[in-house]
Parts: structure tokens; C-alpha cells; sequence
């Protein structure tokens, strides 16, 4: 299923975290699997119950600290299942479908979201970048 979602003033980040609240709170997914932004600034995958934190989701910004594919097949292999929705960049997905084959993943529990990567670089290099320009263009 392709979803275009509405942006309001240019805020893509903004419609992405109200989409997935939206899939939380309509009981579409019982957890989501989503980059998300850390107190200390970096970027990691949280698995999210709770709609009001996804304040913090950032599966746009440009790094790649682990793959999530791996964390999606560990929970789509443990019982009970939950329904877990996984939000993914295109070679995350493609990772996730070679683990099926290899039987390190089931994909009937999961919701795959799948978004553009437009490329990643390193976490430090992130965390300098995003550090000296708030608010500023961000140029990697």
C-alpha cells in the first residue's frame, strides 16, 4: 500500500512522527521499531509503545548505527508476536528479506514502513554537523 501523507509548512519530519502516531493510537501496531533521537543528540532504534514519544522519531536524518533489519527479524521471530510496525530504509528492507530467507525473520507480524535514503554518513560526523548549525541548513 503506497500512503502519501500531507506535509503542513514544509515540516516532512512533522507528518512522518504524525503518521506513526497515528498507527500507534489506532491500535494498527502494537510497538513501533524507529530511528529515534537521543537526549545526547545521536540517533538509535527504539522500539516505541507510547504514541507521545514519538516527538522524537527521526527516521530522516542521515545515519545508520545499526541496521534495523537485524533488530526485525529478532522480534519477528520471538512469541508471543506483536504486531510491530518497522519503519526502514530501502536497504534495510532489502536485508530484512534476505533474512526471511535464511528463516532469521517472519514478516507476518510486522508492518514494513519503508522511506527514501538519500545516503548516510557517520554517527560523530552527524553529531558535529547537527551540534554547530541549529537551525541552520545542514551540509554533510
Amino acid at each position: 500500500m503506497k500512503t502519501i501523507l500531507p506535509v503542513e509548512n514544509g515540516d516532512v519530519l512533522a507528518a512522518i512522527q504524525g503518521f506513526l502516531r497515528k498507527l500507534l493510537e489506532a491500535g494498527v501496531v502494537e510497538a513501533l521499531l524507529t530511528p529515534m533521537r537521543t537526549p545526547a543528540g545521536t540517533i538509535a532504534p527504539a522500539l516505541v509503545c507510547d504514541p507521545a514519544l514519538l516527538f522524537a522519531a527521526d527516521p530522516l536524518a542521515p545515519v545508520l548505527p545499526v541496521n534495523a533489519a537485524t533488530l526485525a527479524g529478532k522480534l519477528s521471530v520471538k512469541e508471543p508476536r506483536a504486531r510491530v510496525g518497522v519503519v526502514l530504509r530501502a536497504c534495510e528492507l532489502r536485508a530484512l528479506v534476505e533474512l526471511t530467507k535464511l528463516q532469521q525473520a517472519n514478516l507476518g507480524s510486522l508492518t514494513l514502513i519503508t522511506i527514501d535514503c538519500a545516503g548516510t554518513c557517520s554517527v560523530p560526523a552527524y553529531q558535529r554537523a547537527t551540534a554547530s548549525t541549529k537551525g541552520q541548513e545542514i551540509r554533510l
